[in-house]
């Protein structure tokens, strides 16, 4: 019971929240969310283990330079947060890169997996490609333990998204249905899965789900990295790039296979963020 009272207050927090943010134009409300987000951020306890992250990751970074990312790391935080209430708009003015061939994989019936990772604003991924190319997608995401919280953040993605797929030890067997029917599918990448494989990310073994590598072998699926960049405040680019052909790999084994193509995807992962690393989410337990 106290659980259930504790999920229903954390549910009306969530939704005052949002409906603060409603009531801004999408300008206005990322920047309040931006400046929030740089107020309390640093103060909160995840700062250390961002800290410790950056550390690990990128050790040639000085102290200075580490708290300026920390900081700006939760400035796009909270950015991100206030713009949920304004996801059709943003996403139906960002600009995308090689939108011929979004439009051209939205009109196919063949199946299509789209890999990406925290950066930037990500639900951009799901909203830019349904509101401008009329992408039916499925999004895999960790689902929050909040179960109203759960059904809440689905609505809010809801603009034209096929369906959620929360991360589980079923959510492959989800995703090969998705991928057999011709269906498309958007994976984060980057966070750890306790489960996955030990490939190197940051030049630091890190537990990394090899589901993208196993879908496209398993099924000649196309893969398309997905990146997304905060150019200026709510000015957003999304870059569709060519299919890895992971299917086309040949190693001695499938297994090596999947370890190398997985392997890959965490190089492009820690490619884009070196170069933005203020747009990444640097307080995942990302390492063991």
């Amino acid at each position: 019971m106290l659980k259930k009272i504790r999920y229903i207050l954390e549910a009306i927090a969530v939704y005052i929240i949002y409906g603060f943010f409603q009531k801004f134009s999408p300008e206005t409300a990322s920047n309040i969310g931006g400046w929030l987000g740089k107020k309390i951020g640093p103060k909160i306890g995840a700062s250390k283990k961002a800290n410790k992250n950056l550390i690990l990751a990128m050790p040639e970074l000085t102290e200075a330079e580490r708290k300026k990312i920390i900081l700006k790391m939760w400035e796009n935080l909270g950015r991100v947060i206030a713009e949920y209430p304004h996801l059709k708009k943003l996403g139906a003015k960002t600009e995308i890169i090689n939108k011929e061939l979004l439009d051209e994989i939205a009109k196919s019936n063949k199946p299509a997996i789209f890999v990406s990772g925290h950066l930037a604003n990500w639900e951009m991924l799901a909203a830019s490609a349904t509101v401008q190319s009329g992408l039916n997608i499925n999004l895999t995401y960790r689902k929050p333990n909040n179960p109203f919280v759960d059904d809440f953040l689905k609505n809010i993605r809801n603009i034209g998204v096929a369906g959620h797929i929360a991360k589980s030890r079923k959510s492959a067997i989800k995703m090969a249905k998705i991928i057999k029917s011709g269906g498309k599918i958007g994976i984060l990448n980057d966070q750890k899965l306790n489960e996955g494989i030990r490939v190197l990310f940051f030049r630091q073994y890190a537990m990394t789900s090899p589901i993208v590598a196993q879908l496209s072998i398993k099924f000649n699926c196309p893969v398309y990295p997905v990146k997304i960049e905060r150019i200026k405040g709510t000015k957003f680019r999304m870059t569709i790039m060519p299919d890895l052909k992971i299917y086309k790999l040949e190693e001695k084994s499938k297994e090596k296979t999947i370890q190398n193509a997985t392997a890959n995807i965490n190089l492009m992962l820690e490619e884009w963020i070196r170069k933005a690393p203020a747009q990444w989410l640097w307080i995942h337990n990302r390492w063991p």
